[in-house]
C-alpha cells in the first residue's frame, strides 16, 4: 500500500468521504437516557442522542437492537444508516426516533497480508524504530482482543499518532482522557479505548477509573454492569469478552517533579497487576520529509477506496483470528513483573500472550518471532526496574 494513505491528510479525507452519510459511534452526543411516546407513555426508548449532520434535527437512536432474538447493544451494528425515523415530543423537547437503519460495518477479509497490513500502518520515520514496533503491537492487541496495556513515554514518541491512525481509519475505538460511569460504559461497546494522560489526578475522577479497570480488566469476567440513576432508572450490561483498552501517560519523573501522584500512586495494586506495562523511549522525526510531502491528497484518497477497504477488512479478520490463534512458541522464559508483585506476572501474562499471537502472525519464524518478544520484554523489565527504582512498587 502507498505509505501516503497513512498521512494524517489523507487519513482525515478518507473518513470524511465514507463516513459522510453514515453513523458511527463519535456521532452520539449523551450519555444513555430515557424518553417517552408522545401519544402512548407506556411505551419507553432507551438510547442516545445524535445530530442529523445536514438539518441538525436530534436523532434518537435506540440503544440495542433485536438479533435472531438476542438483544444487541446498537454500537454493535455501527456505523449505520438511517433510513426512516419518527417524530416524538418528550419533554418539551422534540426527537426523532430512528425507527429504521441499516448496518454498513465492513466484513473481515484477507485480500492483504499481515505484514502488509502492519508495516504500511503510521509509516512515520521514528528515532527508535524498535519502540514504535512495540507501541504498535501493543495498541494492535487491545485493538482487536481482550489485552490491556500502559504505553509510557516521553512527550513526542508518537503514541496518539499510531492510535489514532488506526481508529480513524477503521471507525473502531476512541482516544480519551477520564470519563464519566455512563460514557465509559457507551465505551465498551466500540471494543477499543486509549486513555489518554491518565495520571496526576485524584479524587471522584480517580475513583470512577479505578472502579473501571478492576472490573473490565477482570479476565474472569466476561460482563460489565453499570447502573445508570435519575427519575429513569436502568440497569445496563455489556459484553467485555472482546474488549481492550491502553494506557498512556508520560514518564514517572515528569509527575513527581509537578508534585502529581504516579500511577502507582494512584491507584490500588491490583489496578497495576492488570495492566502490562513498557518503558517506550525516541520520538516521531521532527524534521520528517513525510509529514511534509506536498501531494494531491484528495485524489490518492479517491484512486485507494478498495485499498483503505482491504485494510479495514484485514483489520477485522485479525480480530477473528486472535479469538483462534495459538502461540506455538513457548514463553516461559519471560519472568514478567517484579519479584515483589507476585501476583502481576500471571495477569501480565494474559496480555503478553495475546501481543505474542500478533507478533506470530507477523513472522512465524521462531528466531525472528523470539526476535521481537526479547525487544518487548525488555521494554517490560524497563519499566519495572524504573518503579522499582523510584520506590513507587
Amino acid at each position: 500500500m502507498d505509505k501516503y494513505l497513512f498521512h494524517s491528510n489523507s487519513v482525515n479525507l478518507f473518513r470524511d468521504k465514507i463516513y459522510k452519510d453514515i453513523y458511527t459511534i463519535w456521532d452520539i452526543s449523551s450519555d444513555e437516557k430515557r424518553i417517552k411516546d408522545s401519544v402512548d407513555s407506556s411505551i419507553v426508548y432507551d438510547g442516545f442522542e445524535m445530530k442529523d449532520r445536514k438539518t441538525k434535527k436530534t436523532l434518537f437512536l435506540k440503544s440495542s437492537y433485536n438479533l435472531n432474538g438476542q438483544r444487541r447493544g446498537i454500537t454493535n451494528a455501527m456505523p449505520i444508516k438511517v433510513l426512516n425515523t419518527k417524530k416524538i415530543v418528550y419533554s418539551r423537547k422534540i426527537y426523532h426516533l430512528i425507527t429504521d437503519w441499516k448496518s454498513v460495518k465492513f466484513e473481515p477479509s484477507d485480500e492483504i497480508s499481515f505484514k502488509n497490513f502492519f508495516d504500511s500502518w503510521f509509516p512515520i520515520e521514528h528515532t527508535n524504530e524498535d519502540d514504535k514496533l512495540v507501541a504498535k503491537f501493543l495498541i494492535l492487541a487491545s485493538a482487536t482482543s481482550r489485552s490491556f496495556s500502559r504505553i509510557v513515554t516521553g512527550a513526542g514518541f508518537g503514541k496518539d499518532g499510531i492510535a489514532d491512525n488506526l481508529i480513524n481509519i477503521t471507525g473502531k475505538g476512541r482516544n480519551v482522557g477520564t470519563a464519566s460511569p455512563a460514557k465509559l460504559f457507551q465505551l465498551i461497546s466500540d471494543d477499543f479505548t486509549v486513555f489518554n494522560e491518565l495520571a496526576g489526578f485524584g479524587g471522584e475522577k480517580r475513583e470512577i477509573m479505578q472502579k473501571f479497570f478492576l472490573e473490565t480488566g477482570d479476565a474472569s469476567k466476561n460482563i460489565y454492569e453499570h447502573g445508570t440513576t435519575g427519575s429513569d432508572k436502568t440497569n445496563s450490561q455489556a459484553d467485555i469478552s472482546n474488549y481492550g483498552w491502553c494506557i498512556f501517560h508520560n514518564l514517572p519523573e515528569y509527575y513527581i517533579e509537578k508534585g502529581q501522584s504516579t500511577f502507582e500512586q494512584m491507584f490500588t495494586p491490583a489496578v497495576f497487576d492488570r495492566i502490562f506495562p513498557v518503558l517506550l523511549e525516541g520520538r516521531v522525526c521532527s524534521n520528517n520529509s513525510f509529514i511534509n510531502i506536498n501531494k494531491d491528497f484528495d485524489k490518492l484518497v479517491n484512486d485507494n477506496i478498495k485499498s483503505y477497504a482491504n485494510w479495514i477488512g484485514k483489520f477485522y479478520s485479525i480480530k477473528d483470528k486472535m479469538k483462534k490463534e495459538f502461540v506455538k512458541y513457548k514463553l516461559d522464559k519471560y519472568k514478567l513483573g517484579a519479584d515483589s508483585r507476585e501476583e502481576s506476572s500471571s495477569r501480565f501474562y494474559n496480555s503478553f500472550y495475546r501481543i505474542a499471537k500478533l507478533v506470530q502472525m507477523y513472522n512465524s519464524d521462531e528466531t525472528q518471532f523470539y526476535k521481537i518478544m526479547d525487544i518487548i520484554y525488555d521494554r517490560h523489565k524497563k519499566y519495572i526496574k524504573k518503579v522499582t527504582e523510584l520506590g513507587l512498587i
